[in-house]
Formats: structure tokens, sequence, C-alpha cells
């Protein structure tokens, strides 16, 4: 590091004692162990230019000599000259990587600024003045910033301090990276630990949107980064959203859209969720239009658009293609539609959403060379298999996997109600029941998951790691288990929506307080009334609970009853004829109130009694559809404002602690309706009172349908006793909701026994009433003594080859066949061939075919070839399957041809020409 006159001082006067950079932002002595401290300004005399004083020696630092010199005495009244040369202001080895694209020749700039008028105008043409004059307005900065050269350690302290960046870029990798997988992590750390920020702009901004992503997506964190040792310098979220956008706008001038890259949509991307955090809809909507575009020019929507892109970046952009996917499934089914969409319905149908899946590896496993290898096991946990099952679900809405996109499109029925109707049930169903084969690190009953093999690759991860990683786990868990039972609501909405929108207009009629018939209004009303009574007893048959119009009968009712009571005393000195009319005016209003009641009253009635109706023919079920609502209270439990019911808060606490002396007492001050006491018999299973649920039970709480599907969450050591209660009070193991398939699913083995023992019908399946349901669940990924229980037990194969089909076609957690070859582990492939011999000992064919209306392979030799299970398949041609017989999707042979590994086609004896017309593709 050669240092020159004109770069150590202002001036051409040699300065013989001058303090390192460092020591002079710590105002330290600076100190050397030869040479007196001194740095000389010729360079021949200068010691060894890789030496380091004291100071930076201890604290691992740079020792620079590139700050020039503060200028003594007051502030000049004329134009200072600011140079921010952030190439300069490191190191060799920071700006040697400023050659890179976007590097720092876009951020050398000089301006001339006049720091006696603040109010001139920001030169947003110029990214380096700008930041300049931001970091003027901080004292801590300008303290050490001068005004001759203006030089600062890192551009990121025009937003924060450097230790405060990264440690809520922490909290984003720890925390919010899970859900918002807008990085790679490795190449990410890689560039921070650089300053790769000092001479790329578009890192720099990413940098500042990830900052204002965190702060704004965990207001919890808030007051621990106003706490810090070097504090954030924002009151609230908003304004450190608002700080950001404007430095952000501060780096784009005429050409910044000349390029287009990942990091600009990030940055628009990240910018856009974090207004959304703070309720600046319109600034979200705007950063997403623009994050829309700007992905659509990248056409991350077309596989072609990746060749010749290395894995890392082809990783960043698929996943860019589902965060934006998740918006466009929100706008598809808005019944507004107020907002621009990412993509058109017609080019939605044309995409293969497959083969725009992320890699299902993590981050460290993704190189610019390509994938490296990494075990089933640790695949099936990773970060990015939960973000592609969350992507998937979402999928899901637009049209089922595997289906034909231009049959089952939405877009194709938007002019016919009732293939829509039928499109939209059909979405539903599947949706149901894609959970049911997650990898079990995903799964809705896992509370932890710690792999048995490190995520990163190696065994000896710490407990602080294992916790981080089961952090994001449980996050990712989160999501997809809420975004499921969401995007199922939303498609009921979608049914529902005509019957809601003329219900929700009638019931308004209905409190309507002239009952005088000459009254022209009146008529009107009850006309109004009719012919909505008649449209809605050809809609529906059901009596739904619309909160808003309930809630307003409620306050009505409320205010109503205030009124009464407040008017009980009339004034004395009021004439006797005014003291009448008030009086009337009185009892007319408790005649009101009453007439509300009872109205309120006989609705949740008629709620209670209908509702059970519609959920059944919808194929879904409800908490409390077979439960009647026969008080007005019970309205507000239904709404969630329970509260507002006396004693209802106070009945859930005692229920959950399990203190049976205050439960007696509540029950015994006053008659509770069976919602008010079904509410805390859940509470009291949930957390392990058997005294409590036994004395609710004897108390006359009903048992709705899902009730028993709620002692799956209770400690597992109080389950079979809570069911053994159930019994006694008349619930039998094949009730409405059957447990069984449940069981199967979480490998409970203990109540599967019990349920066994005490008469469950493997027969009958699951709520759907789907007979083959834990049959071909135990098949596919039971044990042998798991499918011999069930068989033993009755289980019938209804359908030719059913549990042989499954069991031949079992894949890896996380693998489909459609998506690409599958390739399972040896061990896996022959962990089915004991179940599939004891399926064909018990009556299964290896010919048998599988008779559905769905799109299969349908014969288990096909299946097997699907899933790659080369073991499978010659089990299955010893024991004499045709490898000639064609399903949907052609034989066994000719699928081999399409995709798979050169051992199969081996093994079926074909070669690798590929005749498309046999396989039908």
């Amino acid at each position: 590091m050669e240092l020159s006159p004109t770069a150590t001082s202002p001036t051409s006067r040699v300065v013989t004692r001058q303090a390192c950079d460092v020591c002079r932002l710590r105002k330290r002595k600076c100190s050397f162990d030869t040479g007196g401290g001194i740095q000389w300004a010729n360079t021949a005399l200068a010691p060894d230019p890789t030496a380091r004083c004291d100071n930076c020696e201890k604290s691992d630092s740079q020792c620079t000599f590139q700050m020039p010199s503060k200028a003594r005495g007051p502030k000049r009244k004329t134009g200072y000259r600011y140079r921010y040369n952030i190439g300069n202001a490191h190191s060799a080895s920071a700006s040697a990587s400023g050659e890179a694209e976007g590097g720092g020749g876009m951020l050398n700039a000089t301006a001339t600024v006049n720091s006696s008028s603040p109010l001139s105008p920001l030169p947003f043409s110029n990214p380096g003045s700008y930041v300049l004059q931001e970091l003027e307005g901080e004292p801590s900065i300008a303290s050490t910033a001068s005004p001759a050269g203006c030089a600062f350690p890192y551009p990121t302290d025009a937003l924060l301090p450097r230790d405060l960046i990264l440690f809520i870029l922490n909290d984003y990798l720890v925390y919010v990276y899970p859900l918002v997988p807008v990085i790679h992590r490795t190449s990410f750390k890689i560039d921070l630990n650089r300053n790769t920020d000092l001479h790329d702009q578009n890192f720099l901004i990413l940098i500042i949107s990830l900052c204002a992503l965190t702060v704004c997506i965990l207001p919890s964190r808030l007051p621990t980064y106003q706490g810090f040792s070097s504090p954030l310098r924002f009151r609230t979220r908003t304004e450190m959203v608002n700080h950001c956008h404007k430095l952000n706008q501060g780096f784009r001038d005429a050409t910044y859209f000349d390029t287009i890259s990942h990091a600009k949509w990030a940055s628009s991307f990240l910018l856009g969720i974090a207004f959304h955090q703070t309720g600046n809809t319109n600034q979200w909507r705007m950063l997403e239009v623009e994050a829309m575009q700007l992905l659509r020019l990248l056409e991350v929507h077309r596989v072609s658009s990746y060749t010749g892109l290395d894995p890392i970046e082809v990783q960043l952009r698929k996943k860019a293609f589902w965060l934006m996917f998740y918006g466009y499934v929100h706008q598809m089914h808005n019944l507004r539609n107020e907002r621009l969409m990412f993509l058109d319905t017609m080019l939605s149908c044309e995409l293969n959403l497959e083969d725009l899946m992320p890699a299902p590896v993590d981050d460290e496993y993704i190189s610019s060379s390509g994938l490296l290898p990494c075990s089933e096991g640790i695949a099936s946990a990773s970060l990015i298999a939960g973000f592609n099952i969350h992507s998937r679900i979402f999928a899901a809405v637009l049209r089922p996997s595997g289906s034909i996109p231009r049959q089952t499109c939405i877009c194709s029925h938007l002019k016919d109600p009732q293939q829509r109707l039928v499109s939209l049930r059909e979405r539903l169903h599947h949706l149901k029941y894609m959970l049911d084969t997650v990898p079990p690190a995903y799964g809705i009953w896992n509370k932890k998951t710690t792999p048995t093999v490190s995520t990163s690759g190696t065994n000896t991860a710490s407990t602080e790691d294992e916790e981080v990683d089961n952090i994001q786990r449980e996050a990712i868990r989160v999501n997809i288990h809420v975004t499921h039972l969401w995007l199922q609501s939303m498609l009921l909405d979608q049914i529902d929506a005509l019957v809601y929108k003329v219900r929700d207009v009638a019931v308004s009629l209905l409190a309507y307080p002239n009952e005088d018939p000459v009254v022209p209004r009146v008529q009107r009303a009850k006309g109004y009334l009719r012919e909505f009574s008649s449209l809605l007893s050809m809609l529906d048959l059901s009596e739904k609970l619309i909160s808003l119009s309930l809630q307003s009968w409620v306050t009505a009712n409320t205010n109503q009853s205030k009124m009464s009571s407040q008017g009980e005393q009339i004034p004395s000195q009021l004439s006797l004829q005014d003291q009448q009319t008030i009086r009337q005016q009185q009892m007319h209003a408790i005649a009101m109130a009453q007439k509300q009641a009872a109205m309120q009253q006989q609705t949740a009635q008629q709620m209670g009694a209908r509702r059970q109706k519609e959920y059944q023919q919808l194929g879904t079920s409800h908490p409390y559809n077979d439960i009647p609502a026969t008080d007005p209270s019970d309205i507000h439990i239904l709404t969630g404002r329970g509260v507002s019911v006396p004693d209802f808060v106070e009945f859930l606490c005692t229920c959950r602690e399990g203190d049976l002396s205050i439960l007696e007492s509540i029950l015994a001050s006053q008659t509770r309706s069976p919602l008010f006491l079904h509410h805390g018999l859940l509470d009291a299973i949930k957390n392990g009172k058997v005294e409590i649920v036994r004395y609710l039970l004897q108390s006359g709480t009903p048992i709705s349908r899902n009730t028993p599907e709620t002692i799956l969450r209770a400690p597992a050591d109080q389950q079979i006793a809570l069911l053994q209660l159930l019994t006694e009070h008349g619930w039998t193991v094949n009730s409405p909701e059957r447990l069984l398939p449940r069981l199967i699913q979480t490998n409970n083995e203990p109540l599967l026994d019990w349920f066994l023992e005490h008469g469950a019908d493997p027969n009958i399946g699951g709520p759907e009433g789907d007979p083959d349901q834990a049959l071909r669940l135990a098949a596919s990924q039971g044990t042998v003594r798991l499918v011999q229980k069930l068989l033993e037990a009755g289980a019938k194969m209804t359908s030719n080859g059913l549990g042989l089909f499954y069991a031949a076609g079992a894949c890896p957690a996380g693998s489909i066949p459609h998506a690409g070859l599958v390739q399972p582990s040896a061990e896996f492939d022959k962990s089915r061939i004991p179940v599939m011999a004891l399926l064909v000992e018990n009556g299964a064919g290896v010919n048998d075919k599988l008779e559905t209306r769905h799109m299969t392979a349908q014969y288990p030799i096909v299946n097997a070839v699907m899933a790659g299970a080369i073991e499978r398949v010659k089990w299955l041609l010893s024991q004499g399957a045709d490898p000639d017989l064609k399903g949907q999707y052609g034989s066994a042979r000719d699928y081999a041809k399409f995709r798979s590994s050169d051992e199969m086609k081996q093994v079926l004896g074909v070669s690798d020409t590929l005749d498309p017309i046999r396989i039908g593709i």
C-alpha cells in the first residue's frame, strides 16, 4: 500500500505525526513498535506498508492512512468540495473486487454542496452526494467525517451503524429468511464479510431493503434495536422504512433500469412487504407492481430462460417466482380484483409449475458450479423442502397436481358457473389431503425436529445451531398449515360468494323498526324481504352467521338496553304530558330490545340446526356443526368475542388449570349453553385434565364430531384415559369423525392398538368416508406389522390392486415422479417389498388394475417404474407382473423409455429410443 502525499493530506505540507484511520475514529493514541509512532509522508522513508499499529494489531483491524485530516477552525461559508470515494476507503482486498459488475465506478462521485442551504434539492442522480448529506445530519457520523473529504468506513452508515446492521441482518437470517428467502445465504455472508457494499451498489441497496423488512416484520424486536449499544435512531417502524425507501431512491439515476437483476427485484419486493407491514398500502402496491415487472422482464416463469445461468442464480430466480406467485393466487381469488396481476390467466395455464420448483436442498449445498451431494434425510428436512411444500399448496389452489391445465385451470370456467363450481370443489377436495404425505419435519403434529444428521453436513453441530434450525422449521411448519387452512377457507368463500352477498343484504332489513303497514317504506322493506327469502330458499339450505350484521344487532340491543336503564328516572320538573311521552318512548325501546333479543336467539338456533347440512354438502366439517347455539351469548362465542360473555374467560382458565372446585361454582351459578360448555371441554382435553373432562361430560357437555381429534393434541400419557371417558358417554371409535387414518400418518401405534381392540373398522376411512384410506396409507408408509394389523382387523382391498399399487409406488419424502427422475436409496426401495409380499399373500394380484377416476399409472409395476424402485420392479417381474400392460401413462416399458435410469431400462429390457405416441405425451 503506497501512500502519496496527496492521498494522506489535503495539502502539500508534510505530516510527520499522523494516526491511522481506526485510531482517529476511536480517538486513541496510535503507536508502532518501531518508529516512535511517526508516519512518514515520504514513501521512501516509510516503514513496511503491511505493518499495523499496536491498536490495530490487538483488534485485528486494517491499518490504513486514507482518511484526510480534518480542517481546523470554523467552517467556511463558501461551498465545499465533498468527495465520496468508497472504492478507496478500505484496503486493497476490498478495492480489488471493485471490478465486478455494478462496481465502485458508479459510487465514485464528486459534487459541490452548499452547506448553508439545507433546503437545496437532493442530487438523486448522484448517489454519493445523497448518502453524504444523510451522513452529515448524524452527529455520531459527522464527528468522524472530514469536511474536506467526508470519507467514512461503510456506506451503510447512512442508515445505521455497522454493528447494528449486522445484528439486524443476523435476525433476518434466523427469523425471516425461512419465509422470505430472497438471498443465497452462503454467498451473502461471504459478500458481507468482504464488505462488498463498498463497491457494489446492488448489494448495498439489498442490505438496506433487508434491514427495512426485518425491522418492519419483527415489531417485537424494535425495543431491542432501540436499546442496542449503537441504538436504532428511529422511533417507529414507519420512520425506518420511509428512510430506507428514501435511500433506495437516492441510488436510482436515469440509467438504473437499463440493467435488471435479481437484486433489484429483491430490493423492490422487500421494501413493498415492509410498507405493507406498516400499513402503507398505496406504496406497497406501487412497489409490488415494480417487482412484478422486473420478474416478468427476467422471464422467471419460463424454464428456457434459466439456460446458461449458474445454479445459485437459478435457485434465486425460482424462489423469486414463487414468492410473487403467492401474491398472484391472492389476486386470483380476490372478489374485488383491485390489484394488478403477476401473470395473466392464459399464461398460467401453460406453465409447468413443477419445473419451476427450487432444488430441495439448503443453500450450503448449492455452489456456482453445481449441487453438492445431499442425503435424503437432510434434504427432506431442509428449509427449501418446506418452502416447496408451501408453494405446492398455493399451486394446488390454481389447479390440482397432475391435472390437465387447460381443463382444470380457473380461467376456462369464468363464463360457466356450473363448471367453475365443480372445479372449485375438486380443488378443495384435493387441497384437504395434500399434507397427508409431507416429510416428518413439517408434519402438523411434530413440535420439534432435530435431524440425526445436521443439515449443515457435519455431525458436530452445536446445540445453539440445532435450536436455530428448529426455530426456522417451526416457522415454516406454521406457515404451511395456516396457509393450508386459509386457502381452504378461501375456496369455501368463493363457493358461497353469492349466498353471502344475498344474505348480508337481506339481513339488514330484518331490524327495520317501523311496523306501520301504511308507510310506503315498510311495504317496500317487506317486499324486499319476501324476494330475498325466496332467493335464499333456492340458493342455500342453511343459515350461516354473518358477524357484521349480527354485531349490529348486538350493538343496537346494548344501546337500547342502556337507554332504557338510563331513562328510568324521569325529571320531576317536566310536565305531566312530557313525562308520559318519555315513558312511552322508554316502553317502545324496551319492546324493541326484547324483539331484537328474540330475533337474535331465533337466528342462533336456526344457525345451529342448519349449518351442519351445508358443511356436509361441501364435504367439510366444523368444530361446532352438531352443537346448537341456544343462547344469545353463543353468538359472541362463535364470532370470537367470548370475552364479553360473563364467566367465560374464567371458565376456560379453570378448565385448563384443572381446578374442579372453581368449575363447580361457575356451573352452579347459572345454566350454561352447550356451546359454552364445549369450549371448556376442548381446553381441558388439550391440557390432559381428565377429572375436568369427566365432570363436564357428567354435566351434560355434548361431544362434537371433532372433539375426539382434539385428544391427539393432549399429553401422550393421558390420551387413552380421555378416549375411555368419551366411550363411557356414548362415543364410539367408528363415529363420523374417524381417527384411524390420522393415527397411521403419525405412526401412533399405542392408540392404533387401542382403536383396533375397541372395534375400529379400517374400511370406513376418514371423515370423507374414503374406504381405502387406512390401507392405502399403511401400504405406502407403514410397516409390515401395521399392515398385518389392519388386515387382521378386516381391512378389505375393495379396489383391485389398491394396496399393492401404492406400496409399489412409494417415493421418498418430497419426491414427485411428475417433476423429475426419482432415485430412492436401495434401503428405501427394498423396505416396501415385505409389505408387497404380505398383500400378495392376502389376495392382491401383481397385474391387478387400479380403477379410479384420477389420472394414475393403474398398474403396480408402472407405478414402481415411476418411483424409480428398481428392486420392487425386479420383485414384481419375478412374481409374474406384465411390463406391457398399458395404463393411463402407458406400460412400464413405455414409461421407462420416457423417464428412468439406465439400470431400470436394463431390467425391463428397453432401449433409449423414445416413442412419445405410445405413452400419450
